[in-house]
């Protein structure tokens, strides 16, 4: 007896089903005249999107670094790092706050293509150091308890709901992060928000061992990456299984 299923289709079904990455920033050029830095939140046509399946944008962002007192929020620097350009700032070591640096990115989803979302990973961290021109540091060591956390508005009530959240603790070789800094998002619904928000704080760090090993070092990263499964449309999906349908029946027809 023949399978219902020939080994084709459900291959083509598996790989349907398997996530890919739907939307991807990159931090684009230094705007002219911010030679000390930009603010996220005034600059967002900074940023570009090398993979974009789900038709958003960055609408809002934020950068807060509280080494100084008072804190400093909103602006931060751009650095070239020969291929793309990095966000740096927030010392990895903060010695008079609870918390060294929070950066949050937030896009309008509204109008997204529909998805369910798997993971979110913040890409190329990287050590730099102090001063304006934001070479790699190239330290070793490990700093603890970076957290990374997605928030959406709910489309129905008007309120924000926790997506996912969790907290890593990053190894660093020669300066480049060799964690991999990736948050399950529970196979979340897009279609749920009116907006999404990620957060990525980084804690005060006066443990000893890692003050000496990042000494003045900034936490720097080349952008974020959201994976998932696009849902089809309720007629493209309709018109598939009709197809398929069809072509059973004359696969079964011949034999």
């Amino acid at each position: 007896m023949k399978p219902l299923f020939p080994t084709w289709i459900a291959c083509l079904l598996c790989s349907a089903a398997s996530a890919d990455t739907l939307f991807q920033t990159q931090f684009g050029n230094i705007p002219t005249g911010s030679p000390d830095g930009i603010v996220l939140s005034a600059n967002l046509d900074i940023y570009t999107y090398p993979v974009n399946s789900l038709g958003i944008g960055i609408s809002g962002a934020t950068h807060t670094h509280y080494n100084s007192t008072p804190s400093e929020t909103g602006s931060l620097y751009l650095t070239n790092s020969g291929t793309q350009y990095l966000a740096v700032w927030g010392p990895m070591k903060a010695t008079n706050a609870k918390t060294a640096f929070l950066y949050s990115f937030t896009c309008d989803v509204a109008d997204s293509a529909p998805a369910t979302l798997s993971s979110l990973s913040i890409d190329g961290i990287t050590t730099f150091n102090t001063g304006k021109n934001n070479t790699v540091n190239a330290v070793n060591g490990t700093y603890n308890g970076v957290t990374v956390t997605l928030t959406g508005i709910n489309k129905t009530t008007g309120l924000e709901q926790s997506i996912a959240s969790n907290t890593f603790n990053l190894a660093f070789a020669g300066g480049l992060c060799t964690t991999d800094v990736t948050l399950d998002l529970n196979k979340a619904d897009i279609a749920d928000f009116s907006s999404i928000t990620a957060t990525i704080t980084g804690p005060a760090n006066s443990n000893t061992a890692a003050y000496n090993a990042f000494g003045s070092s900034k936490f720097g990263f080349s952008g974020l990456t959201l994976n998932g499964t696009l849902v089809p449309e309720p007629s493209a999906a309709a018109f598939g299984l009709l197809g398929m349908a069809s072509l059973l029946l004359r696969r079964r027809r011949r034999a």
